[in-house]
């Protein structure tokens, strides 16, 4: 009986001795990992307004808030003083910025369908921290500023009640943004993240067509946007 408790405890101590081992070898191995990747994050964002606050007092309008904007971002970060919290993060990238904006205004004395179309490639500065609250889950909290570099856009208005359509082109100066977002994103594996995000952003910019419209005004507006997230780490 006692040799055959002794070989019962010698092969429970083995396997656990084993388990241990081998836990600590997975364990290396994805510390090994982490030391080997370089700290930057490549974030592709889709970006929707929720809710935005374009008014243009030059132009007399019948409706408010008909705002409709959409983004697509690509963003590098680059981590910096990582811990066991998160780490710092810094960098930038290119935002491709759409709005469309449909109202009812009065132009030369008479009511017209309008719709503003806008494109603006802007380049934008990122940083803030990004949290590691879980083995699978990375939330990102950062502020961002940015300047349109290529803009362009046209008022186009069909005036009530017939077909008469009139197609301008508007000048784009100046546009600046800046706000905050957050990204909650779920890690699938070392390499690949997707997330869902919330932010706010500020857009000042004038938009101008003297000759036409006799249109010369500086526009801000706040733009609340959800947005869905790709982020691929090396």
């Amino acid at each position: 009986m006692l040799l055959k408790n002794s070989l019962i405890s010698m092969a429970s101590f083995f396997l656990v001795s084993n388990a241990m081992a081998h836990e600590g070898h997975e364990h290396a191995d994805n510390n090994k990992k982490e030391e080997q990747k370089v700290g930057v994050d490549f974030l592709i964002n889709l970006e929707n307004s929720a809710y935005t606050s374009f008014e243009m007092s030059d132009l007399k309008v019948k409706y408010k808030d008909q705002l409709r904007t959409a983004a697509l971002q690509g963003v590098a970060l680059y981590s910096l003083n990582k811990s066991d919290f998160g780490s710092f993060v810094i960098g930038g990238g290119i935002d491709n910025y759409m709005m469309q904006y449909k109202n009812i205004v009065k132009l030369n004395n008479y009511e017209s369908n309008a719709k503003i179309n806008m494109y603006s490639l802007s380049v934008k500065a990122s940083g803030g921290y990004k949290f590691t609250p879980a083995k699978r889950l990375d939330v990102y909290a950062l502020a961002n500023v940015g300047y349109g570099v290529f803009n362009k856009a046209d008022l186009t208005s069909v005036t009530l009640n017939s077909s008469n359509e009139q197609k301008n082109t508007l000048t784009i100066d100046n546009h600046i943004s800046y706000g905050v977002n957050g990204i909650a994103a779920y890690k699938f594996n070392e390499t690949f993240s997707m997330g869902l995000g919330l932010g706010a952003t500020v857009h000042s910019m004038n938009i101008s067509n003297k000759k036409d419209l006799g249109l010369d005004q500086t526009v801000n507006y706040v733009d609340v946007n959800s947005s869905l997230n790709f982020i691929f780490s090396i």
